[in-house]
C-alpha cells in the first residue's frame, strides 16, 4: 500500500459521545457508552462526524498561526506562491523562536 499524509483545517468541540448521538438525533447503541469523552468535528465541506478525545488529540492539533503546523497546508498547495508564502511564514517562526532562544 501506498502512505499518505492528511493536512485539513477543521472545526472542532469537545462533546461525549451520547451528546452527538443526542445532537444527530441517533438512538445510542447498547454497546456504545454515552459518557466516552471526544470532539463533534466540522469539516471545510460540511461533513460532521465524531472521534473519540484520544483520537482526536492525536491526529489534530489547535490551530495557531504564529506556529509551524499552521504552515503545512499552505505548503502542499498546487499555487506556487502559496507554498512561498508558507516558507517565509516558516522562516519568520524559526527566525523568532531562535531569537527567544538567544536572549
Amino acid at each position: 500500500m501506498k502512505q499518505y499524509i492528511g493536512i485539513k483545517v477543521v472545526a472542532a468541540r469537545p462533546m461525549t459521545r451520547g451528546d452527538y448521538n443526542i445532537f444527530r438525533g441517533w438512538q445510542i447503541p447498547a454497546d456504545e457508552d454515552p459518557a466516552d469523552e471526544g470532539y463533534v468535528m466540522k469539516h471545510e465541506n460540511g461533513h460532521v462526524q465524531w472521534l473519540p478525545k484520544d483520537m482526536f488529540e492525536s491526529d489534530y492539533k489547535e490551530y495557531d498561526e504564529s506556529t509551524l503546523p499552521a504552515t503545512a497546508i499552505g505548503m502542499v498547495s498546487s499555487d506556487y506562491k502559496e507554498c512561498f508564502q508558507a516558507e517565509y511564514k516558516q522562516l519568520r517562526i524559526r527566525y523568532e523562536k531562535l531569537k527567544r532562544m538567544r536572549q
